[in-house]
């Protein structure tokens, strides 16, 4: 249910913002957990009280737009539609997972979903893009 700037905000686009930023947190709050009690491997960056920008900036983009995120991703990929278990399954190093377990928790790929990969720092995402496979361009 993509806005754009001739969208009206109903409430029923209204109730749907509210669910993705639930669904994002219920999401964060579940990786939390299981980080703190030792069950993911490595390191974690929540998107803990962000859910509104990725709620509204993918509400904007089409299906096929694609998006490039940071350290922080979790919020954008399930605001762009991914599947939350696949994601979750990437994050416990699982084959069922988004990248059948090739990525650390804290740099979950998600180009098979709806993003290219995450960086660490906004210096490197402004630098790749240019090495995109040219269809990606």
């Amino acid at each position: 249910m993509a806005a754009t700037k001739a969208a009206k905000y109903t409430k029923e686009l209204a109730e749907h913002f509210y669910e993705t930023m639930c669904t994002i947190r219920k999401f964060e709050e579940s990786v939390k957990h299981d980080f703190l009690n030792g069950e993911i491997p490595g390191f974690v960056h929540l998107y803990i009280g962000e859910e509104a920008i990725a709620t509204g900036v993918c509400s904007a983009l089409r299906k096929d737009d694609m998006i490039e995120s940071t350290h922080r991703g979790h919020g954008h990929c399930v605001a762009k539609g991914a599947d939350v278990n696949r994601m979750m399954a990437e994050i416990f190093g699982k084959k069922t997972g988004c990248a059948r377990a090739a990525a650390a928790p804290c740099t979950l790929p998600t180009s098979l979903w709806v993003c290219w990969a995450p960086t660490a720092s906004w210096a490197a995402a402004t630098t790749w893009p240019p090495a995109l496979p040219w269809p990606a361009r």
